[in-house]
């Protein structure tokens, strides 16, 4: 539940991650941020 959980809003995150128009220091975040994420849930 929360795996599937998960892949639903990393599929929203992954999403915007890729049509969003932020700078590369933001995105580079976003990447730490989600990959910090998966490693706690994991």
């Amino acid at each position: 539940m929360v795996f599937f959980f998960f892949s639903i809003k990393g599929e929203i995150l992954i999403n915007n991650f890729i049509n969003s128009n932020y700078i590369t220091e933001n995105k580079l975040f976003l990447m730490v941020y989600i990959i910090k994420y998966m490693a706690v849930k994991y």
